[in-house]
């Protein structure tokens, strides 16, 4: 912070500004005490620091010589009758919020510096060029706070926003129930406080000066709150409009799940008429919708039991058919190992006779059926398929049987040279329509 360097001082009863004098009233030639404690002064005109006045010995305390200077050259100032500037007052309002606006409530609602979330401006006061017939500081612990200033019946306190030069910043406040208006010189530098004149220009600048309070609004009460109760009822109407734009949507919308089929979608809708049950007709749509939830309660029960007997006849109908099917694959499973019995009982009988004339034949006893004895009598020909497989056919055909060997060959005798020949290979055990009637040799010839 910069040091205080007090350009106010007192002669003959008035305020001096230190520019005021001349280089002749340098020093203890200015004939100024201090403001504040009557102390002698002394003019520092130097070309270092800023010119300023000083105590010639000892001291006081410097912040309250400045303010009691400043306030003092503002009384100065009024009592030339210089006029000062009341401010236009408009009304920012907060309108509509409760019914009716008193004394009490009334700067809750009611601003004169928009501090508040207006919604209505009424004009009060337009802005006024004030004369006054005489003015008083007010001091509070030897601190100047006010400047009232009066105008016959009329009163108005005045408060001075100091600059903030090389002292502590005092923030002012509203004098009491008294309008308050704030002359603010916070942004005013050091080097514009030059003389007098300078400073009763910026104490003439209309844009220095606000409102902190008027309690005189307090007589557009009445007008206000004529303004208030249009405007609280308009806002009732426009709530209870969309209320009831609401209520009408949501009435909609429960009147359309009623009409649905769907026992979810119905409970939905008396749910919601009861949530409006005062609304139009909800309390018979309710009735309606329990009567309908019955219906459709007991629809879904004969559903539920509809689709369980038709499950039920399904898995029936399913079960018998695997039955079947499983009947049907024993059956066969069955027949083809029949036939695969018989098959094979077809294909080795021929060998089995073979083998018995053979050894009877041969006197080699009785023949091995086993597999491997008929394996070891097969290897004894150099043919089998052929030589063996021919005696097989002769046996068959002596038995009256088919003449297939056990290689599944059909043997025929040959239509022209009438020997047995080898005419077909049987596949699945059914002989083929189109096997040969002729041999071989014969066909060749």
């Amino acid at each position: 912070m910069n040091i205080l360097r007090n350009p106010f001082g007192e002669r003959n009863g008035e305020i001096v500004v230190i520019d005021d004098l001349s280089e002749n009233e340098k020093g203890l030639n200015c004939g100024c005490v201090c403001p504040f404690c009557g102390g002698e002064f002394e003019a520092r005109l130097g070309n270092v620091r800023i010119h300023h006045f000083a105590h010639s010995k000892g001291g006081c305390n410097e912040e309250k010589a400045y303010l009691t200077g400043l306030y003092k050259l503002f009384k100065q100032y009024v009592d030339r009758h210089n006029y000062i500037y009341l401010p236009e007052i408009n009304l920012f309002c907060c309108l509509g919020v409760v019914e009716n606006i008193n004394k009490d409530s009334f700067e809750q609602f009611v601003s004169i510096n928009n501090n508040i979330n207006s919604n209505k401006t009424i004009p009060f006061s337009p802005k006024i060029k004030l004369i006054p017939d005489q003015s008083e500081i007010v001091y509070r612990d030897d601190n100047p706070v006010a400047i009232i200033c009066s105008k016959g019946e009329k009163h108005i306190a005045v408060v001075i926003q100091h600059p903030q030069i090389g002292c502590n910043l005092h923030y002012v406040s509203t004098y009491g129930e008294t309008p308050t208006l704030k002359l603010n010189l916070i942004d005013i530098k050091d080097d514009e406080i030059k003389n007098t004149y300078a400073i009763y220009k910026m104490f003439s600048n209309s844009d220095l000066y606000s409102w902190l309070t008027n309690k005189t609004v307090i007589s557009k009460l009445d007008e206000i709150n004529e303004i208030n109760h249009k405007i609280y009822q308009a806002n009732i109407a426009k709530r209870k409009a969309e209320r009831e734009k609401q209520l009408n949507t949501v009435y909609d919308s429960a009147i359309s799940y009623y009409q649905s089929d769907s026992l979810h979608d119905v409970n939905n809708a008396l749910h919601i008429f009861k949530s409006i049950i005062n609304w139009k007709d909800s309390r018979e749509m309710i009735e309606k919708c329990s009567q309908k939830i019955e219906e459709l309660t007991q629809k879904e029960d004969l559903k539920k039991l509809e689709e369980r007997r038709i499950a039920e006849e399904k898995l029936a109908a399913e079960k018998a058919a695997e039955e079947e099917r499983i009947k049907e694959c024993k059956e066969k499973k069955r027949q083809n190992e029949k036939k695969r019995k018989e098959n094979l009982e077809r294909q080795h009988l021929p060998l089995i006779m073979v083998m018995k004339s053979y050894y009877e034949n041969h006197h080699l006893g009785e023949p091995d059926y086993s597999n491997n004895g008929k394996f070891e009598f097969i290897q004894k020909f150099s043919n089998p398929k052929y030589t063996l497989g021919k005696m097989e056919a002769e046996i068959c055909i002596l038995n009256n049987m088919p003449a297939i060997d056990h290689w599944n060959q059909l043997w025929v005798n040959c239509n022209k040279c009438n020997r047995l020949f080898i005419a077909a290979t049987i596949e699945d055990g059914t002989v083929p329509d189109d096997y040969a009637e002729i041999c071989s040799d014969c066909n060749t010839k």
